[in-house]
């Protein structure tokens, strides 16, 4: 679990949407409540089954597009961030800091593993001087083996 409780992930992620002008809905608000309560990365059937088992009628009415469209919106609001995996849809998780973190998935057993977002700074600085390149690796999943599943 992370350092900070889920409420308190919540309030902070509450707080920087509103310093960015954006409105609280309801369906945001619990969209973020149950990104908050989970160190997983979950799709967007994973949120909508999610907000189907709340205990509140209206958020449990959640409609799947209503998902999609409340992702989209936070995407761009920087309050959460995607990560694409090879197989499969799109995970989302808040973004906890300024700087979104990398990801490392398990091709054994399929573990998302967060990262260090300057683990790449060298790999980025030499692409950028020498081919120009901005290298933006925080939306999709680096694929390798875990300490478990490494062949030996």
């Amino acid at each position: 679990m992370k350092s900070s409780s889920a409420q308190e992930r919540s309030d902070a992620a509450m707080a920087r949407l509103r310093e960015r002008g954006q409105r609280v809905t309801t369906a945001r608000r619990a969209l973020i409540d149950v990104l908050a309560r989970s160190d997983a990365h979950l799709s967007a059937d994973d949120i909508a089954d999610r907000l189907a088992e709340h205990d509140s009628p209206d958020i449990a009415a959640t409609h799947r597009t209503t998902v999609y469209r409340t992702l989209d919106s936070l995407v761009r609001a920087e309050i959460i961030a995607h990560v694409h995996l090879p197989h499969g849809a799109a995970t989302y998780h808040l973004v906890d800091t300024g700087r979104a973190h990398l990801h490392l998935l398990c091709r054994g057993c399929g573990e998302i593993i967060d990262a260090a977002p300057d683990l790449l700074d060298d790999v980025r600085a030499r692409l950028e001087s020498s081919a120009g390149f901005r290298l933006d690796p925080e939306h999709v999943a680096l694929t390798g083996w875990c300490r478990a599943c490494a062949p030996d």
